[in-house]
């Protein structure tokens, strides 16, 4: 049997072990670059999730946004306007026709899946550290809004 004095010391090392693990995974949960969406609730696409590579961005290094959800319409056309701003000041934009993101028509699945490649040039060498915020509106063929995500991400 265990002396009590060590069956304590044991059960605190492992309390602070499973703290520290558990503090890790905070970290890393919290790392990941925050979204949300700016759209409406009759949008057709429904985005769950969105994943940077890499997440934060580096300056002076393309960008994969790879954004995850469901549509409830075939989409036959339209387009993606992405506007990155700091501190409020818009420092680029991209437009990009949602057919070259999807293959066209893109039927109404319960598993979407869309990526944009965001070149170097968005974020240059010389880019200010601090937030900066992205915004993706997609439309439809007609200019109805699909979808509208916002997504912040830090340069330190």
């Amino acid at each position: 049997m265990l002396p009590a004095v060590l069956k304590r010391l044991i059960s605190e090392l492992m309390c602070a072990c499973f703290n520290k693990t558990l503090f890790a995974i905070v970290e890393i949960a919290n790392a990941a670059s925050p979204w949300s969406s700016c759209g409406q609730p009759s949008d057709h696409i429904k985005v769950t999730n969105v994943v940077l590579n890499p997440d934060p961005p580096v300056r002076a290094t393309a960008c994969n946004i790879t954004m995850y959800g469901s549509s409830d319409e075939t989409i036959t056309g339209g387009t993606m306007n992405l506007m990155i701003t700091y501190l409020g000041i818009p420092v680029y934009q991209q437009t990009t026709p949602v057919c070259q993101l999807v293959p066209c028509p893109y039927a109404a699945t319960a598993n979407a899946a869309a990526s944009l490649i965001v070149p170097a040039s968005a974020v240059p060498s010389i880019a200010p550290s601090g937030t900066y915020v992205g915004v993706s509106r997609i439309t439809d063929q007609n200019g109805a809004e699909l979808t509208c995500i916002q997504l912040e991400f830090t340069l330190p």
